[in-house]
């Protein structure tokens, strides 16, 4: 339960330091706001907070993990939502970016894979990325045939032909 306190503290830190981040370099019509590695120290400091030990996981975790502050979020018109990108070395930069959500055809038949992940992987994993990962891989979702779509090429007489990703 300590573990789970101490990370909803730095989830916290983190909002709040990427949150005064933004704020103090965005104006009302930016696609792109600049910022340095620095400004995230500069703004622990003046929240009174600590210094994360480690910076890049707090870009890390708004790239990957977590969804931007509410104030952030605001500020994106409805079809875009900000992200963050290296723009250098210690540079980076909020960046506005079209929505993209990959929804389900209901069209599509479900096809069922028995879950073949050992159990004591299943019984420690969390319920993030890696745990996932480790789901993809333990199940061989990533090497199966019908994981990656078939490239479709033409033969030296010109008539179409169907090679599977897997044959290469």
């Amino acid at each position: 339960h300590r573990t789970r306190a101490r990370r909803r503290h730095c989830m916290s830190t983190y909002l709040r330091i990427i949150e005064h981040v933004f704020s103090e370099r965005y104006r009302p019509g930016d696609v792109e706001v600049d910022f340095l590695r620095q400004d995230l120290v500069d703004a622990a400091v003046a929240l009174g907070l600590p210094v994360p030990k480690n910076l890049g996981d707090v870009l890390y975790t708004f790239r990957s993990r977590r969804a931007f502050p509410k104030s952030v979020a605001e500020t994106a018109p409805a079809d875009k939502q900000w992200s963050i990108r290296g723009a250098g070395q210690g540079a980076y930069k909020f960046r506005l970016v079209t929505v993209s959500r990959i929804v389900p055809n209901p069209a599509l038949m479900t096809i069922k894979i028995p879950d073949a992940t050992p159990q004591i992987v299943s019984a420690h994993a969390m319920s993030d990325e890696q745990a996932l990962l480790a789901k993809i891989r333990y199940n061989r979702l990533s090497t199966s045939s019908w994981a990656s779509p078939p490239i479709r090429s033409r033969t030296t007489s010109g008539l179409p032909s169907r090679i599977s990703a897997r044959s290469r």
